[in-house]
């Protein structure tokens, strides 16, 4: 099953810049037990939605664990907040997010509720049970860039494209890779 995971900080946190932000998170993923099988490169992107908040640096990351998507995403929240990161306005500035974008090929919470939520006119609307595929991924270049370098063949389970083919989709997103693999 390929669980992909990815990792993006735009300020500094208490380790450092935003790269040292995502490399300490990454470690302190498998000092939680789960097992990282692949790193992407580093890429810097301009925040979505636009706003005049700092360029972000993103990767993606497999993973390998007998966890459920809930316990990731546990595991993922208490690394966020020991990095600093603090819940507030969506979309603000951070110093780091781990988001669960795709826990093999489940479809959570339901098919039809993962659905609703993708298409509400109000992109704000989220709940908190584990949303998998992650539901905005799809609409990201700043997510499907990374994953082509981890998992290039993987396939959203409800579009039936892979990561290049939903990039291929995407326009006016750019993004810069700025350190090769691992």
């Amino acid at each position: 099953m390929t669980i992909i995971a990815a990792l993006g900080a735009n300020i500094p946190s208490q380790v450092g810049k935003p790269k040292d932000t995502i490399t300490h998170a990454i470690s302190s993923i498998r000092e939680a037990g789960i097992d990282v099988i692949d790193i992407s490169g580093f890429y810097i992107t301009k925040p979505v939605p636009a706003s005049d908040q700092p360029d972000f640096v993103n990767c993606a990351i497999t993973l390998a664990s007998l966890k459920s998507a809930k316990q990731l995403l546990t595991i993922f929240h208490e690394i966020e907040g020991q990095l600093g990161r603090t819940r507030g306005e969506r979309w603000s500035a951070r110093t780091i997010d781990i988001d669960l974008i795709a826990f093999g090929q489940a479809v959570l919470p339901n098919q039809k509720l993962w659905y609703e939520l993708v298409n509400d006119p109000d992109p704000s609307v989220f709940i908190n049970d584990p949303m998998i595929p992650h539901p905005r991924m799809h609409k990201r270049a700043f997510v499907l860039a990374p994953i082509l370098d981890v998992a290039p063949n993987w396939v959203h389970p409800l579009y039936q494209k892979t990561a290049r083919d939903l990039l291929i989709g995407i326009e006016g997103q750019e993004i810069l890779e700025i350190d090769g693999n691992k």
